[in-house]
């Protein structure tokens, strides 16, 4: 049964996202405005990522898509991360050809880059959608492989995450091989 401070603690909650949702989006404004551009595509998907975790699938897309113009005049080094975005939020929405196709440019625009950071977040988030799909070995494959090429920072944020995932994978796995 709900008690009234679990309803008070949940009303906080969603406070506190509206609050981070608002001050994401007054910085995107501020950034504009000062023509600081080179900050803007990783904030914007901050506020993507944000919006989908809310359910808010088309403003969190209608977000990202403001970078889908001209290529020429915008910076290039974070496409990887608006198309890994873009493709968790296409997974989210249930759209798994898509999410796929958009993993797959940025896979290779990370690759031409020489960015392994960015390949590493682009695979997590396709070896998550390849589990919900239960496609195991293929997602655990498909991470393993881009995380044995690291050869330091393995106590950073996205390499940790990567870790767990794989065990979660593996864990998966076998728990279907038992049913």
């Amino acid at each position: 049964m709900k008690t009234e401070n679990d309803r008070i603690e949940f009303l906080d909650v969603l406070r506190k996202e509206r609050q981070v949702i608002n001050e994401l989006r007054e910085s995107l404004r501020r950034l504009r405005e000062g023509g600081y551009i080179a900050h803007m595509p990783w904030l914007t998907c901050c506020l993507a990522e944000t919006l989908a975790a809310r359910r808010d699938i088309d403003e969190a897309q209608s977000l990202l898509a403001v970078f889908d113009g001209d290529p020429s005049s915008r910076p290039n080094l974070a496409k990887p991360e608006l198309l890994r975005v873009r493709g968790a939020i296409l997974a989210q929405a249930g759209d798994a050809t898509a999410a796929e196709r958009a993993f797959r440019v940025s896979l290779d625009i990370a690759d031409a880059q020489g960015s392994l950071s960015w390949r590493l977040r682009t695979v997590s988030s396709q070896a998550r959608l390849h589990l919900a799909q239960g496609r195991f070995t293929e997602a655990r494959d498909l991470l393993a492989d881009t995380y044995a090429r690291f050869t330091e920072g393995f106590e950073t944020r996205d390499l940790r995450a990567a870790r767990a995932l794989i065990g979660e994978i593996e864990a998966r796995a076998r728990a279907d091989v038992r049913n």
